[in-house]
């Protein structure tokens, strides 16, 4: 249990790649820009860059961050996808 929480502390800060790519299948906004998006632009996300973002993750290393439960704001699931997230699309060395 403790072994799986530290490599995804280790995936978190240093995942297996730098980003991946998707294509919008809707027109969308992004909220706090107002840029507007339109069905099939091409997006970056950049996944080493979401497991480094101080507004989800305070404090250094810390893979005790993984034992508490899904309601702690230093773990926010939906910015650590170290493998690209989940789908057809995510990585074949997850598993």
């Amino acid at each position: 249990m403790y072994l799986d929480c530290v490599l995804r502390e280790m995936f978190r800060f240093v995942p297996p790649g730098f980003g991946t790519v998707r294509i919008l299948t809707v027109d969308d906004r992004l909220p706090s820009t107002g840029v507007e998006l339109r069905k099939g632009d091409f997006m970056f996300i950049a996944i080493h860059n979401m497991g480094r973002d101080r507004r989800y993750w305070q404090g250094p290393v810390d893979p005790e961050r993984f034992l508490v439960a899904g309601n702690d704001v230093n773990n926010n699931k939906a910015v650590s996808i170290p493998f690209g997230g989940g789908g057809h699309h995510q990585c074949i060395g997850q598993d």
